[in-house]
């Protein structure tokens, strides 16, 4: 049976009892609002949901979320990732409060804080796509507490969105080289002699091979020759950098990611001069 009490800053509080043990479940406006709220806890009390678990700080819930619910089907550079964000950008703001609490006014507050901020030339300080990376997460994390713990009744960050400030802004433009321009950078590349690799050509390879292909530049420094079987290109991994700056390679971001590229005769001939060239080199210095 639910008890109310009107507190001295006339706000009426409810308590409700589980297994002998009583419980507050806030503060309302007024008696009817807090009866109502009883109601609806005491009926989930008798579908067996456990009270404790509405009081959950959002911190309990997004730890949780992270190490329980998300660990393993994470990369471990994508786990790396997610955890910076949550510590850096998300807990700082909501972990003390009860998730229960955190209404879509706070949310949207946040996300505009972030949206706010600029350096000191007046420029964004959070990208319009990390910002989109940061509540993305944390939606993730409203939907976990509501669809699989089950201890909100909606969703508070459902629908909503990432403030732009100007929808035509430079660098929502996409930016690319036309073909010209990337004639001019190979022409130059491939009389480049570098420090390092000057005997291999080394980077015009890599940039007539990206050019070429579309891959991207993770998981073209992870190729081996062996990736390499006549005119088709293996493409089933990738380099990642740790926190301590050190390379390793990794499985692709995701299934798709997985493919086999056909090359043009061109680039068959420039990996094989290098290849070549490589040979020759080692012979040399044996």
């Amino acid at each position: 049976m639910a008890t109310f009490r009107q507190l001295k800053s006339g706000r009426w509080q409810a308590r409700v009892s589980q297994d002998g043990h009583e419980f507050s479940i806030g503060t309302f406006r007024t008696k009817k609002e807090a009866m109502l709220e009883a109601g609806k806890v005491e009926e989930k009390i008798y579908y067996g949901h456990t009270l404790a678990d509405k009081n959950k700080l959002f911190g309990e819930v997004a730890k949780e979320w992270l190490h329980v619910q998300k660990r393993e089907d994470l990369k471990e550079s994508t786990f790396i990732q997610y955890d910076s964000v949550l510590k850096n950008h998300i807990l700082p703001y909501f972990e003390q409060k009860k998730i229960f609490r955190i209404k879509r006014i706070d949310i949207k507050r946040w996300s505009n804080m972030y949206a706010e901020m600029v350096n000191p030339d007046g420029s964004e300080k959070y990208s319009y796509g990390s910002r989109l990376r940061y509540l993305s997460i944390l939606k993730s994390i409203f939907h976990y507490a509501t669809n699989d713990l089950e201890i909100l009744e909606k969703d508070p960050s459902i629908k909503l969105r990432v403030p732009r400030k100007d929808k035509a802004r430079e660098e929502d433009i996409i930016k690319y080289y036309s073909l010209d321009e990337l004639n001019q950078l190979l022409d130059y590349m491939k009389d480049y002699k570098p420090m390092r690799f000057k005997e291999y050509n080394f980077y015009y390879v890599l940039f007539y091979l990206l050019s070429r292909t579309g891959l991207r530049i993770s998981e073209s420094l992870a190729l081996t020759w062996d990736d390499v079987i006549g005119d088709i290109l293996i493409v089933n991994k990738q380099t990642s950098r740790d926190d301590n700056n050190r390379v390793n390679i990794t499985s692709p971001k995701n299934l798709s990611s997985n493919r086999k590229i056909k090359m043009d005769g061109d680039l068959v001939k420039v990996l094989k001069k290098l290849g070549n060239r490589i040979i020759r080199l080692k012979t040399i210095n044996l």
